[in-house]
């Protein structure tokens, strides 16, 4: 092993801003408001096009059908890769500050008000006692993170199907396949797997926020642990005693039964969301069928170089949908959901603050 040897070397430091549309297109920002516009097909490969103003570019893909998913921000700092991902809210004008973001400060804020004493009065600090008094978290704490983190994976598994739409666009303006030939390679498993986690991510999600509803309504989240089971035994008097059953009751996600007033059921897009998510999670993986395994592009303006990535998604009715407009279609309304409910929940959502009294104990690494 000491007959060669070859530094590894570091990525530089810079970083990106950029807005993840559908169909596996970017809008990328060049500074001073200029933004461009990639992948388009010059006639011989994939490139990138600009400059336009952002509202000029969102303009252009609203009119090809095209929709914003999130806005991703990368960079490099000594070597280190960094991510922020924030989701285009429906309904929301600022976008600084996704759902998951929200459900984490929320439980950030609970966990200072509970500590905040305690941290101070603690003596000889070590990671074992912090440890300890940080994980014993009341039910509204641990569920407030559990929401966040579930979340949070949502996002990444979104913005990885997103990635996989990029490159496999590109790769077929490479080939110069733009005529609608279909496509497979090794890399699909990949999508598959970031399907599976998306849908799987949701229910964890959904099913969280059920049990807080539970707790806040003073029930045993241990039994009341999904929002199957919350809306199964709550009662029309529930519904108007805590805020967050409210709101899914004004969405049009919870209903009276049709054989009880009294009693309720899951409807609307909450219902539709479940079915579809018990069908990738229970009844098959997504890319069992046969149509699934199989991507093309499309063009949208062929003059321009516009193309988009398309990838069948086969539903239990039997309708074809592409994986990502469907995919971006529900993470929309998730993010609506979840930022409405922490908006109404009546907790502190605002950004956590640290001061002097909540450090406790810090170590700088060694040089």
């Amino acid at each position: 092993m000491n007959d060669w040897k070859q530094s590894i070397p570091r990525q530089s430091d810079g970083d990106a801003f950029s807005v993840i549309y559908t169909g596996a297109v970017r809008a990328i920002e060049r500074g001073n408001g200029r933004w461009h516009i990639e992948p388009l097909f010059d006639g011989t490969t994939a490139c990138a096009k600009g400059f336009m103003p952002r509202e000029g570019i969102e303009a252009f893909l609203s009119r090809a059908g095209l929709r914003p998913i999130a806005f991703h921000r990368i960079g490099w700092h000594r070597g280190v890769y960094n991510s922020s991902w924030s989701p285009v809210v429906p309904g929301q004008t600022n976008h600084l500050q996704g759902p998951a973001d929200d459900w984490s400060q929320i439980a950030g804020n609970l966990s200072k008000d509970r500590t905040g004493s305690a941290l101070e009065q603690m003596i000889a600090p070590t990671d074992e006692k912090i440890s300890s008094l940080l994980d014993n978290r009341d039910e509204a704490e641990r569920l407030a993170q559990s929401i966040s983190l579930s979340l949070r994976s949502m996002d990444i598994s979104i913005e990885n199907i997103s990635e996989f739409y990029n490159e496999q666009l590109v790769n077929l303006m490479a080939a110069g396949m733009l005529d609608g030939r279909r496509s497979a390679t090794t890399s699909d498993q990949m999508l598959y797997a970031y399907v599976h986690s998306f849908f799987m991510h949701l229910g964890a999600a959904r099913d969280y926020l059920g049990a807080l509803i539970a707790v806040r309504l003073g029930r045993d989240p241990s039994k009341t642990d999904s929002m199957a089971r919350l809306v199964d035994g709550i009662r029309a008097e529930n519904v108007g005693a805590d805020a967050l059953l409210g709101l899914l009751k004004s969405e049009g996600y919870i209903q009276p039964k049709p054989t009880s007033e009294n009693k309720f059921e899951i409807c609307g897009w909450l219902m539709d969301v479940t079915q579809l998510r018990n069908e990738f999670m229970h009844r098959r993986p997504y890319g069992d069928k046969f149509v699934e395994r199989w991507g093309h592009a499309k063009p949208i303006d062929v003059r321009d170089g516009l193309f988009r990535y398309v990838r069948p998604m086969l539903l239990s009715d039997g309708r074809e949908r592409d994986v990502l407009d469907l995919i971006a279609h529900h993470y929309g309304r998730v993010c609506h959901l979840f930022k409405g409910c922490a908006d109404r929940s009546g907790y502190n959502a605002a950004v956590l603050t640290l001061t002097d009294k909540d450090i406790v104990s810090v170590t700088f690494p060694e040089r």
